[in-house]
């Protein structure tokens, strides 16, 4: 789908603004199972949002509140979507998951979401043999980078993917290798701390017209790409259309 969603900045403003206004409280201004804010972060009508939220009752809670349903994890999420559903994960911290078996044309959209695992053999997202997948504005880390024997995205047998706007942080192996993979989008993430690489392929040298590397930051990893990774990546373009420092002082 790669529809460009980009979070607004209202409702930070807001809740900012009421956290120094004295004639506020927390408890006056917050509410765990009131999802309206949701509108001020996509374009997505409520009708095609599955919602995740670690709540008792969301299922209902959502319905009632205009979106087409609500789970308590992503994976639960995914499995009842259905093409053109877009997934929209709330503030927390969440497991890893699959997308695969049939889902496909879908995209997941995190609001301070957190993508996280102490697994050392665990990939934390895994997309395979689907297509029209879009992962948006997402966290994700391992939690022993030295160690881990994995990665944080892995594409397999897929196409037409985009990983935007995410956080890509603390593997042991790999910030996102793909296989046998094209029309694959990386844009605009931090992709940092893997320590053995940033980008990894194979299977994927005839792909490589099709494979988008633009305006990420990578700093801190053991290398860009590995010498045994094929060339579907354009290392030299990668290096002009990429920044390689961290984005803050």
């Amino acid at each position: 789908m790669n529809r460009n969603i980009f979070a607004l900045a209202a409702l930070a403003v807001l809740v900012f603004s009421l956290a120094g206004n004295p004639s506020y409280s927390r408890d006056e201004v917050w509410d765990p199972t009131d999802f309206s804010y949701i509108a001020d972060w996509t374009d997505v009508p409520f009708g095609n949002i599955i919602l995740v939220a670690d709540v008792k009752g969301i299922e209902e809670i959502a319905y009632n509140q205009g979106f087409i349903t609500g789970a308590r994890t992503i994976q639960d999420a995914i499995d009842m979507s259905i093409p053109g559903d877009t997934i929209v994960v709330t503030s927390g911290f969440w497991a890893p998951f699959e997308i695969n078996n049939g889902v496909r044309d879908i995209d997941l959209i995190g609001i301070d979401a957190t993508l996280y695992t102490e697994d050392e053999l665990a990939t934390i997202v895994t997309i395979s043999d689907t297509e029209g997948i879009g992962l948006y504005y997402f966290n994700m880390y391992h939690e022993a980078p030295d160690t881990c024997a994995a990665g944080c995205v892995y594409i397999s047998s897929s196409n037409d993917i985009t990983i935007q706007g995410c956080d890509i942080s603390g593997s042991g192996f790999y910030g996102i290798q793909l296989y046998d993979s094209y029309k694959i989008d990386v844009l605009d993430n931090w992709i940092y701390n893997c320590s053995d690489h940033a980008l990894s392929s194979y299977g994927n040298s005839y792909y490589r017209p099709l494979i988008r590397v633009m305006d990420n930051y990578f700093w801190d990893n053991g290398v860009l790409i590995p010498d045994w990774s094929d060339d579907a990546f354009n290392e030299d373009e990668i290096r002009e259309l990429n920044y390689f420092e961290a984005p803050f002082d």
